[in-house]
């Protein structure tokens, strides 16, 4: 499974012969997402499944894993952030065949059919990504820095709050 995945595929196509796509993806490719990231020497493992739904609208439903290393936003210090996403999307030609997809599932619009793949996985992994990446409190060398400069009150209410059902356990 380490070969590499094509830059544009004829999704109808795929979607009609039932096709599947495994490959890597090197994070170095994907150009929106590089300031995001710490680094971008790493690679997201892809799984695509192209198929023609209940509904006759094409669909592809996909799974990627890997890691990533985001800035902590506490230390500013790399955090290894573990990418485990699965998506599932339309694949449409016009915004009116949009209109008949589930709530739950977001369009992927193709050009006279041509799925530009990357720009595809780059999106999912750019929503996949945390909002705010942050080292647990004890592994943070911004702690070190709270401390030295006297916020030892906050940090410990802050580890308080982490866990908003630590409370039910003293609940059994």
């Amino acid at each position: 499974m380490s070969r590499q995945l094509p830059l544009i595929v004829d999704a109808h196509k795929l979607a009609k012969q039932g096709a599947t796509l495994d490959g890597i993806l090197l994070l170095s490719r994907l150009s929106r997402i590089s300031d995001l990231l710490a680094a971008d020497d790493g690679q997201i493992t892809i799984n695509l499944q192209f198929e023609v739904g209940d509904d006759h609208l094409h669909y592809v439903r996909g799974h990627m894993t890997g890691e990533i290393r985001v800035l902590c936003q506490r230390c500013m210090e790399p955090i290894v952030t573990a990418v485990d996403n699965k998506f599932v999307l339309g694949i449409m030609d016009n915004p009116e065949i949009a209109k008949r997809l589930p709530e739950e599932i977001d369009p992927v619009y193709v050009d006279q059919g041509e799925l530009l793949v990357f720009d595809m996985i780059e999106d999912e992994l750019i929503l996949s990504l945390p909002l705010i990446a942050m080292h647990d409190i004890q592994d943070c060398s911004a702690t070190e820095h709270m401390q030295d400069a006297g916020f030892d009150k906050e940090l410990k209410e802050q580890e308080k709050r982490d866990n908003p059902f630590a409370i039910l356990k003293d609940l059994k």
